[in-house]
């Protein structure tokens, strides 16, 4: 999903507008809250009997936890909102699924997720006028009147692993980045960010799976933290995908050992065309 727009104006906290976009945009965050809320409940439904995606995510992180032995760090970073693969690191002992300290503060494995996740909410200051008597119609009638009064919404930094509610106090809304197409924003606690920027000097090994690199906040992260000489590794079935991925990130961080394996995340995990990677990788660490 690609909303064309210039700018994230629900960040403008100092500042008054009166701007269509800003209800548009709060809308569009609570639209896909609910649509990937719905498609996670199908999908962690459809792994019961036999979805290969969970299976996916789980091999991957034993196959990284069998090479990565008794040294080294590793750190997850992703863009999905849904959290099927937090559901798998209770498998190595590092169980994401109850609060946000849980992504940094395991000594072995972390997860950054910098454009937010479904089950995280924000809170926000909004003065909706007889905001009690709405309470009697259910939490809809007040998400719309949240949505409507978008342009005297105040976010805060305040992030809390529970599901969004419009009938707390403070309100809370979905945390969860509206994608842009020339801008990207952060939806994440400044915690997590300052864990991978403490972690980005010590990375050895990078592996992506259908990451395309246009996350262009995310990748100066990159440029400013990154070390070179290290090795990368692309995993996507599209080689002009992979390529396009390759280029936007040499741009950015140059001198390393870049290479592509054409191939699926299925394919990828089931026939362990990681290993050499993983193995060379943790070997420097």
């Amino acid at each position: 999903m690609q909303v064309l727009l210039n700018e994230s104006l629900l960040d403008k906290h100092d500042e008054k507008y009166d701007d269509p976009r800003l209800t548009q945009l709060l809308a569009v965050r609570y639209y896909i809250h609910h649509v990937i809320r719905r498609y996670q409940d199908k999908t962690m439904n459809d792994m019961l009997e036999g979805n290969p995606l969970g299976s996916n995510y789980a091999g991957l992180i034993e196959s990284i936890r069998l090479r990565r032995g008794d040294c080294g760090e590793v750190c997850f970073v992703s863009f999905n909102y849904d959290t099927l693969l937090e559901q798998n690191f209770v498998n190595v002992g590092a169980p994401m699924t109850t609060s946000l300290e849980d992504h940094i503060t395991n000594p072995h494995w972390k997860l950054i997720k910098p454009h937010g996740s479904i089950p995280w909410s924000r809170q926000v200051s909004v003065d909706i006028p007889n905001i009690s008597a709405l309470y009697n119609y259910g939490s809809g009638n007040i998400i719309n009147e949240i949505i409507a009064n978008a342009s005297q919404l105040k976010m805060t930094d305040n992030y809390q692993y529970s599901d969004p509610s419009p009938m707390s106090v403070p309100i809370t809304i979905p945390a969860i980045a509206v994608p842009f197409e020339s801008k990207d924003e952060f939806e994440c606690p400044q915690e997590h960010l300052d864990e991978l920027v403490n972690m980005l000097p010590k990375v050895r090994g990078v592996l992506i799976i259908g990451w395309r690199a246009t996350e262009t906040k995310f990748i100066d992260l990159l440029r400013q933290h990154i070390l070179p000489g290290i090795k990368w590794l692309c995993v996507n079935p599209n080689e002009d995908h992979a390529k396009t991925a390759l280029e936007n990130l040499k741009k950015a961080v140059a001198e390393n050992d870049y290479s592509i394996v054409k191939t699926g995340f299925s394919d990828f995990v089931a026939h362990n065309l990681g290993d050499d990677f993983f193995r060379s990788t943790f070997q420097r660490s």
